[in-house]
This record gives structure tokens, C-alpha cells and sequence, in this order.
């Protein structure tokens, strides 16, 4: 919807491939006053469903990147940075130094 995507700014689309299947993900958030807390978005099956994360619009936290290694990723955040498997994206675990 052209109307949706005027008040969104995508910052970041990635695709990472395990075992073939694709996902994809996205970051976003809305292009007029900046960014604020927002969810993380992917998609199983090239971009016609979409599902949300919202652990980081309960935590306040603003995802700025991701990065993928092996079984793991990890989010970038304006509350530091976050980790979590391939097998269970739902839940997200900030990283402590």
C-alpha cells in the first residue's frame, strides 16, 4: 500500500539463508520523527506474509542492524546488543559485558 509505505522508512533488508529457505528480514520505522521503539519484521515465504517481533517495542529498544552467523543472530539496539537463534527468533537475550 503506497499510503503505508509513504509514513515507513525501511532501513535495513536483509535475507538469510539456512538450509535453502529463504527469510528475510526487515527493519523499519516511521519516516516522519525519527525513530522510536519498533519490532523487527521477517518473512518465510518471499515477502507475501510478514510476521512481527515486538520484544523490542516492549523494551524500548530501537534495532538499528542485524548480523548473522551460523545458527545465531544478533540485533544492534539502542539498548546494546542482542542475541537469539535461528531455531527460536521469538526470543531475544541482551548480550552483558
Amino acid at each position: 500500500d503506497i499510503a503505508v509505505m509513504n509514513r515507513i522508512a525501511i532501513l535495513l533488508l536483509r535475507q538469510n539463508r539456512r538450509d535453502l529457505s529463504p527469510r528475510i528480514w526487515l527493519i523499519s520505522w516511521n519516516r516522519e520523527g525519527g525513530p522510536s521503539p519498533h519490532g523487527l519484521t521477517y518473512s518465510d515465504d518471499n515477502g507475501d506474509t510478514w510476521t512481527q517481533i515486538n520484544q523490542f517495542i516492549e523494551e524500548e529498544a530501537i534495532v538499528y542492524n542485524l548480523y548473522f552467523n551460523n545458527n545465531n543472530l544478533y540485533a544492534s539496539t539502542s539498548l546494546g546488543l542482542y542475541n537469539s537463534s535461528y531455531d527460536n527468533i521469538e526470543s531475544w537475550n541482551k548480550i552483558i559485558f
